[in-house]
């Protein structure tokens, strides 16, 4: 791929976003504020501050503002199908959407940024080595964290656009809020770690010390790279190309390693580090999986087509129409087993966590099955509000209802309660029973839809996403 094709969605976006009276405007608002701000006397930590929470205020806002429009504008007018079915390869158009539709606020950002450094160079008394590398650190943070928002805000819009398009009011709030909240949630979580930087508060991690702060610049790096990752994932399901798992699982692997490092101070012998390791597996995997059912594609065709790869034992066409869910149960189960493992044979007295996790697991294969009935029996509607509604009554009004109007306290019917330390395998029965019932339900709706489709000679409902080969 030539710089030019990569560059070409880029320089659309940008075109379209800059005109003469934008940089006219902007030229003349930057010189107003270095004018008001070179005739006053502010204090350093003051100048950092306004620089920075100006700078930061105006990505979050206009940066993944502009992301998200950029996607919802041409789903809302007809536009995206030309985009998908253009030769551009997927790694253009992210880089594109995510960076040439928010150009004109970026450049914006960093003339804001410039302004602060201006004001700091320009009065000898601001003149200090430690404000210069926190004005640098901070507004280095601060760009990382408009980026992370606004990959996330394309995840989202890629996978929950064209349902939240539907419902435009809230939809731009959701899309939009969601990159917002990350983004300067992971700011001003780091940069609260910086006041101790040259402290002794420091973070263990697989028993190596490190500063607070390098350690969350770290972990926001790789939070970047991983953002990116998904964001050209996501694009390409929804250009249809065919794709492995291998990338989910290794997201989950990752994860997993880093909150593995974290080991608690308890943890002392190899059996207590492997059960924590195992519970921070099942953790990652059991969400991983639950996250999933919302955004892909659960179509019966799928599964069908599924089943017969596997039955003709074709491995590659398997592992593309395999859901993303699946790998991620799997691994649950695994990190169970491992944990089972742990405590049998060290003799460990710990069944209260064991059966808890199992509880857990159980209660999220319901949800999952949940989520394929109303596929089925929802194919064209708005079945993720519905699935929503579900779990409100599951898991908020019912037990509610049980526990303080009935007075049948048992929440082991409704959720897991691990802090109690009196989990046991009766206390995980509920939730076996309702996976299994739940599944069974399923099932025999399955049966009944293929049943009144070979009657009626229609084809089966496909669901809210459809591959290309089902189109």
């Amino acid at each position: 791929m030539d710089k030019q094709t990569f560059l070409a969605e880029f320089r659309r976006n940008v075109w379209l976003e800059f005109s003469l009276q934008k940089i006219i405007l902007l030229l003349i608002v930057a010189g107003l504020t270095l004018a008001i701000s070179l005739s006053t006397d502010p204090t350093a930590s003051d100048v950092v501050k306004i620089t920075i929470n100006t700078a930061l205020f105006i990505g979050l806002f206009g940066c993944i503002s502009k992301v998200a429009d950029s996607i919802t504008a041409e789903i809302g007018g007809h536009t995206w199908d030309f985009q998908r079915m253009s030769a551009l390869p997927s790694t253009s158009i992210v880089f594109g959407k995510i960076f040439g539709a928010s150009s004109y606020i970026f450049v914006t950002v960093f003339v804001v940024l410039t302004l602060g450094f201006i004001t700091l160079t320009n009065n000898i008394n601001l003149a200090d080595g430690n404000i210069y590398d926190m004005f640098f650190e901070k507004s280095t943070l601060a760009l990382a964290c408009i980026v992370l928002g606004m990959g996330v805000t394309f995840i989202a819009t890629i996978q929950i656009g064209r349902i939240m398009i539907r419902q435009k009011r809230i939809g731009d709030t959701l899309l939009k809020g969601l990159g917002i909240l990350i983004g300067s949630s992971a700011y001003f979580v780091i940069s609260e770690t910086t006041k101790s930087r040259y402290g002794i508060d420091q973070i263990d991690w697989y028993g190596q010390s490190y500063h607070n702060t390098s350690l969350y610049y770290a972990l926001l790096a790789v939070a970047i790279v991983w953002v990116a990752i998904g964001a050209i994932q996501s694009l390409k399901a929804e250009l249809q190309f065919k794709t492995f798992p291998t990338w989910w699982v290794a997201f989950m692997a990752c994860v997993t390693f880093i909150l593995c490092g974290f080991t608690p101070d308890y943890a002392e012998s190899f059996e207590q580090i492997l059960s924590y390791s195992a519970v921070c597996m099942f953790g990652v995997t059991i969400i991983s999986a639950y996250t999933m059912i919302l955004f892909e594609d659960l179509s019966i065709v799928r599964y069908r087509k599924l089943i017969a790869h596997i039955r003709a034992r074709n491995d590659r066409e398997t592992l593309i129409l395999m859901p993303r869910w699946i790998p991620g149960a799997f691994l649950a189960l695994v990190a169970l087993f491992v944990l089972a493992g742990v405590l049998v044979v060290n003799k460990i007295d710990e069944p209260y966590l064991l059966f808890g996790l199992l509880a857990a697991f159980f209660f999220v294969l319901r949800d999952i099955m949940i989520m394929h009935i109303l596929v089925l029996r929802q194919p064209d509607k708005a079945y993720h509000l519905t699935f929503m509604i579900y779990l409100i009554i599951l898991y908020g009004i019912l037990p509610y209802f049980t526990i303080h109007v009935l007075g049948i306290d048992n929440p082991s019917v409704f959720y897991v309660d691990i802090e109690s330390r009196t989990t046991g395998f009766m206390d995980a029965l509920p939730a076996i029973i309702q996976a299994a019932g739940v599944t069974f339900l399923f099932a025999r709706l399955l049966k009944r839809k293929g049943e009144d489709s070979l009657k009626s000679n229609e084809p089966i409902a496909t669901g809210w996403v459809a591959s290309k080969e089902d189109r």
